[in-house]
């Protein structure tokens, strides 16, 4: 019980800030979809993740095991989840169907990433504090910027770019 209130008292108030950002960044102009689609996405995403808690809470309280099925149970049921509401707004031939698609999905994404690192930090450890998942964050941000400067330089090095100059 005390792993699902840990989660629930860090993981939803921060679902609730960036479905609302997502929702009132619309609302005031400066991403220009249809505020009422975009309002039913943000409920959607609440609904989706909401569930999800359903589905992971029974195996937080399991054997590592039990939380490796219930977790994936519960990434296949949101990822299926989000992808036919995209799919359900394709079929409607709503305006803008492609950009309030790739919107939905990245905030989806954004989402799925954080709740998985919650749900793994809160299952690895019995004491979460914000500071120790700051830090899970700030290390995977970083290793991330690492990845892309990585691929970055690579791509730019003169082995990976055709060679144009003329031979004299």
């Amino acid at each position: 019980m005390i792993k699902v209130k840990k989660y629930l008292i860090l993981f939803l108030p921060l679902l609730a800030l960036i479905t609302g950002s997502f929702y009132l960044l619309t609302a005031i102009g400066w991403i220009g979809l249809d505020k009422t689609i975009v309002l039913k996405l943000s409920i959607t995403l609440l609904l989706i993740f909401l569930v999800g808690t359903a589905i992971i809470a029974p195996g937080l309280y399991k054997d590592p095991e039990r939380f490796a099925i219930h977790f994936l149970g519960l990434t296949t049921f949101q990822m299926l989840s989000a992808f036919g509401v995209v799919g359900y707004l394709a079929f409607q031939k709503i305006d803008q169907v492609k950009s309030i698609g790739l919107h939905f999905i990245g905030i989806f994404c954004l989402l799925l990433f954080i709740q998985s690192l919650f749900l793994i930090r809160i299952n690895r450890s019995n004491s979460l504090s914000l500071n120790a998942f700051k830090n899970d964050l700030k290390s995977a941000v970083e290793l991330v910027k690492k990845k892309i400067d990585n691929s970055f330089i690579s791509l730019v090095t003169s082995e990976s770019l055709p060679n144009f100059a003329p031979n004299f």
